[in-house]
């Protein structure tokens, strides 16, 4: 009966140990309410989740901003240093839509969020993209785990935003975000979409199988 009980534990260490490096975030579980963080727009912090939403109404400067590396001013006094052994960015998102009449409707574009990743070596002038994901947008109302490949990116300083985009849709959107953290291995087996390595999990599945195996 030891034996099992050895090598549960030195498995579990050696996971714990490959997924420190997610300590690069920080506040990344928000359970410190948005210290650690930079932003701008309607951003705020509720149960531990952080929340970005759409003002009501439209305006081209409607942008919701959650940002850590940089103060939105691209002085880089604080990068995130991505060391060789950081392979993805992973998060946890949740959306809701909702109804805004005070839109006109003219758009028909959705509202989106788009992770970007900027580097703090600035060689355009124009402070440099190293990376931006593909538009989000209805994604699903229940939570669901994303991941990004960036182990191209290693040995970089970077700051990392998520940025909320309002379009004049005739609706609002509230983008719940947790558990942000790079990490070096995959939450589970790789699998690329068409056009990015975005990994797409259901927390709710994952928790249905545990369940199952219990």
């Amino acid at each position: 009966m030891l034996k099992p009980i050895k090598y549960l534990l030195i498995f579990t260490i050696l996971l714990l140990s490959n997924n420190s490096i997610a300590s690069l975030i920080t506040n990344g579980e928000f359970q410190n309410n948005i210290n650690g963080w930079h932003t701008s727009g309607n951003v705020s912090v509720v149960s531990d989740n952080v929340v970005l939403k759409t003002d009501v109404g439209y305006s081209p400067f409607n942008t919701s901003i959650l940002a850590q590396g940089d103060d939105g001013t691209f002085s880089f006094l604080e990068p995130i240093t991505l060391t060789s052994d950081i392979k993805w960015l992973t998060f946890d998102i949740k959306v809701n839509v909702f109804d805004d009449f005070f839109e006109s409707g003219l758009s028909t574009f959705d509202d989106v969020l788009r992770i970007n990743l900027y580097d703090e070596l600035d060689f355009t002038g124009a402070s440099d993209l190293l990376f931006s994901s593909d538009n989000y947008s209805f994604l699903n109302t229940e939570w669901q785990t994303l991941q990004l490949d960036v182990g191209t990116l290693s040995g970089r300083s970077i700051a990392l935003s998520f940025e909320l985009f309002d379009e004049n849709n005739q609706l609002d959107s509230i983008f719940e975000l947790d558990n942000i953290s790079f990490l070096g291995t995959a939450v589970s087996t790789p699998v690329s979409e068409p056009s990015t390595f975005l990994l797409l999990f259901m927390a709710i599945a994952l928790i249905k199988n545990v369940k199952r195996s219990h």
